[in-house]
């Protein structure tokens, strides 16, 4: 089906059976293709390929087709002059005369910062498991130019739009977020300084008393200090 080394099909064809065979991911090497809750098939790297460096010039410009595409899809089946076939779902015809490409793209399941797109040739429907589906591939770290399935998001760049963002992410939240730390961070210094000052006043009557203690101490020392000193009478007037 669509979604080759890590894609299942879904679709129900009178003389062709591609269907999403396993039961919620399947994986090729570290990577997998997972059916999400509202159905839809995304690919899922789990981090970036060494394989970096395409030779392949037909791979290589349909890597480039695939990231600029408005659609904005994670995975696409493509011909042979870059058209595009259908999507996850889309069954490949037993009597196919010329080849097919499937390129899938997604965030590193690590680090959603970071991107993964695969363009390779397909061999077959659920061939995704398969190595020999792997040996014509190319694979490249750009980040995709726009996002249309749900299967990744895209935060904001030189020129795009707020819609691209996450709905937290939006400005209006953004400022809402920081109003409501400062306030958390606010409440929070004055219920420190509230704890503070209560136990300032419950040490009062206890540092009262201590003061006391060593005012009289003082007191009593000065009184045995100047006892033993003769007292000097006042010289008769002639």
């Amino acid at each position: 089906m669509l979604l080759q080394p890590t894609i299942l099909l879904l679709f129900l064809f009178p003389s062709v059976l591609a269907a999403f065979t396993y039961k919620d991911r399947v994986y090729w090497g570290l990577n997998s293709v997972v059916r999400t809750d509202a159905g839809t098939l995304c690919f899922e790297p789990q981090g970036k390929s060494s394989k970096q460096n395409c030779a392949d010039s037909f791979l290589k410009n349909l890597l480039h087709v695939h990231l600029t595409s408005t659609a904005g899809r994670s995975i696409v089946y493509y011909d042979n002059k870059t058209n595009v076939l259908g999507a996850a779902t889309w069954p490949i015809p037993h009597d196919m005369a010329r080849s097919v490409f499937v390129c899938m793209t997604g965030q590193l399941v690590d680090d959603r910062t970071q991107y993964c797109t695969v363009c390779r040739e397909a061999h077959g429907d659920d061939d995704m498991a398969i190595p020999a589906a792997h040996t014509r591939e190319c694979v490249s770290d750009e980040k995709p130019q726009h996002a249309g399935d749900g299967c990744f998001s895209l935060g904001k760049a030189a020129g795009s739009k707020d819609d691209d963002k996450e709905w937290y992410e939006q400005p209006v939240f953004e400022g809402l977020f920081s109003l409501l730390g400062a306030l958390v961070t606010l409440e929070k210094v004055c219920l420190w300084v509230d704890s503070a000052a209560r136990v300032v006043v419950g040490l009062l009557p206890g540092l009262v008393t201590v003061f006391a203690a060593v005012f009289e101490l003082l007191a009593h020392r000065w009184r045995r200090a100047i006892a033993p000193l003769p007292m000097r009478q006042p010289a008769a007037i002639a």
